[in-house]
């Protein structure tokens, strides 16, 4: 065996090949929503809850969502529907994130082009958030106080599913959309967050109004890794497997 005494590169280094995403997902200790009917509670029409598939977390309808509490699956494009202006959210509380670094996964689509808020985390004790929202052909990660902002071009299918993964480390807001390029912010201090955490889908919190935030699309995955961002190099390979669309459906 030949050894080199050289550094490499870490472009040049190959990530470790993902085969099986379920397992791989629950070995790194991600929640991974998947809202396919196997994972949700139904009510008649209606989805109660959507439980992780990788670990015991739990979303439920969000406290202003009332009235699409029923209807509101959609069997085509398999996943949950959201309209612009009416509160359809969903929410887990309490995700373990440590505030300072973690990611999420939103495999959605918006053939509409107008889903504006993805997701947000959003904690209990502290008057500030981390959201994530496509409008207008353009992808954003931000907090409410405007401590960082990063914004992209929403590149992506016209139709079918869209991928965006967005995530937090070392001070930085990270971003990426499809398989284009990883943009992230110049490093500040770290966003005032604060443990707990809620995650939502879809909206911002549990209070009422901000409906020029809510927009219309069919939510299909969100993984969320709360201690880990897996934008960062070290994690090449979670991030080739996201790309395998084949892999999303074991």
């Amino acid at each position: 065996m030949l050894y080199l005494d050289t550094h490499v590169p870490d472009a040049l280094i190959l990530p470790d090949y993902v085969s099986d995403l379920h397992a791989h997902l629950c070995d790194i200790g991600a929640h991974w929503f998947r809202m396919k009917p196997d994972f949700l509670d139904m009510a008649g029409a209606s989805v109660e809850a959507v439980r992780s598939c990788t670990s015991g977390a739990r979303a439920r309808p969000s406290e202003p969502h009332e009235k699409n509490r029923f209807d509101n699956y959609d069997a085509t494009a398999l996943g949950l529907k959201y309209k612009s202006d009416e509160h359809c959210g969903y929410v887990t509380a309490n995700v373990g994130s440590r505030g300072s670094m973690w990611s999420c996964a939103v495999r959605f689509d918006a053939s509409g082009d107008d889903p504006r808020t993805l997701f947000t985390l959003n904690p209990d004790s502290v008057d500030n958030y981390v959201f994530l929202e496509q409008k207008a052909g353009r992808t954003t990660l931000k907090d409410q106080r405007n401590t960082l902002d990063l914004t992209v071009d929403a590149v992506g299918r016209e139709t079918g599913s869209r991928l965006v993964v967005a995530g937090m480390s070392a001070d930085r807001l990270w971003l990426r959309v499809q398989e284009s390029s990883i943009g992230m912010t110049p490093a500040k201090s770290g966003i005032d967050l604060a443990l707990p955490h809620n995650l939502f889908f879809g909206c911002r919190s549990n209070k009422k109004g901000l409906q020029k935030t809510l927009g219309s699309f069919v939510l299909q995955d969100v993984i969320f890794w709360p201690d880990r961002n897996v934008l960062e190099p070290d994690h090449a390979g979670t991030l080739q497997a996201l790309d395998l669309p084949d892999l999303w459906e074991g």
